[in-house]
């Protein structure tokens, strides 16, 4: 089971993440996720997929394109306010439509022994329920992974993602997901704790962690960890 306040060390997310199985919580399993990509991954100035050569000292390059989903008030605005420039405002701001931030980030696949410099085009969703109909298939297009937030203080919100995941990978295939479970540090108004995260986790098969964008933690876990999913994806030519 997730650690409500593990530490914040890049190298520790695979042990603080949970890919439950079947109703019960397992840590680790990030290598078990299906995964799906559109194109190949390449070194600077060349084409096609890398050599099976590949060292850890060779950087290689990708550009991806992410969408964080949920319904409205759960914290997408505000957990990529604070991995892009590590600020928090408590002031609720609706999204309109979708915006979009860029980050660069390095992650590394040992097991593909590979570091990959990415630059992650990061899409904030509008959490509207009409929305999923009218504009979907347009803002899902492209989409290489996807981190579902729900709201730890709204129960209703985590029961909501299931149609969220329809939508997105009704467009874009089977991409990485990671469920954030967002607001951690409201232990007292929360309405649901890891182990209803943990079940809603199984049913998608996917890892979860829980974060809070106004302290900060386990943000830029969240986002490291789907990036590094897209990233095996891709040297595995998926």
């Amino acid at each position: 089971m997730a650690s409500a306040s593990p530490p914040s060390r890049l190298n520790d997310f695979e042990t603080r993440a949970h890919l439950p199985a079947r109703g019960t919580t397992m840590p680790g399993g990030w290598d078990s996720i299906p995964r799906m990509t559109k194109e190949p991954l390449s070194h600077p100035g060349t084409k096609g997929r890398p050599s099976a050569r590949t060292t850890m000292a060779d950087a290689l390059v990708l550009k991806s394109k992410i969408c964080l989903v949920g319904e409205k008030g759960v914290g997408k605005t505000s957990l990529i306010r604070r991995y892009v420039t590590d600020q928090f405002d408590d002031h609720y701001v609706r999204t309109l439509g979708a915006k979009v931030e860029k980050k660069a980030m390095r992650v590394e696949v040992p097991e593909r022994r590979a570091k990959v410099d990415m630059t992650m085009a990061i899409w904030d969703i509008i959490g509207h329920v009409g929305f999923r109909a009218l504009l979907g298939d347009a803002f899902f297009q492209g989409t290489q992974g996807a981190i579902l937030v729900a709201d730890l203080t709204r129960r209703d919100t985590l029961a909501a993602l299931p149609a969220w995941v329809e939508a997105v990978q009704g467009v874009a295939g089977k991409v990485p997901l990671v469920l954030a479970a967002n607001k951690a540090d409201l232990t007292e108004d929360a309405q649901c704790g890891p182990t209803e995260v943990a079940s809603m986790a199984s049913v998608f098969e996917c890892n979860y962690i829980l974060t809070s964008a106004k302290t900060g933690e386990n943000v830029e876990d969240a986002f490291l960890g789907l990036g590094k999913l897209i990233a095996k994806a891709r040297l595995e030519g998926h």
